[in-house]
């Protein structure tokens, strides 16, 4: 607890990051292991979510449909698109699908949006039609 703010660190298994399989085994657990833990984000008034692992908003898009929390959403990558950029995921790919799904479960649900950047703005704008300017 610092200044009544309650600060909590999950523990979760962290293989090597250095190598694809890692990374993406990684994402999974983390959000898996975020995901169980869905019920204690009843007492929040409000989550902050990165959009880094890339599957992790999901499950506060789903704090926000259940229990109405508010979700702020701090927009790092942009995901498909960075990793079609980097060729770790063609254009029809499954990867490429599900992050668009996920797009639309996301950005329909949260409060607000943190871009980093005016360009990083624009591009949600552009590329996020459930996004309007508040």
């Amino acid at each position: 607890m610092h200044e009544n703010i309650e600060i909590k660190r999950l523990k979760y298994i962290q293989l090597r990051r250095s190598s694809f399989f890692g990374r993406l085994i990684n994402y999974f657990y983390f959000t898996f292991a975020v995901g169980i833990r869905l019920r204690e984000f009843r007492k929040y008034k409000a989550i902050i979510v990165y959009s880094n692992p890339p599957m992790l908003p999901i499950i506060a898009a789903l704090a926000k449909k259940f229990f109405k929390t508010k979700v702020v959403f701090v927009s790092y990558d942009v995901y498909p698109e960075i990793a079609r950029i980097t060729n770790s995921a063609s254009k029809n790919s499954i990867i490429t699908r599900v992050m668009k799904i996920i797009n639309k479960v996301v950005f329909k649900r949260i409060t607000k949006v943190i871009a980093l950047s005016n360009e990083m703005k624009e591009f949600l704008f552009n590329n996020r039609l459930t996004l309007s300017e508040k």
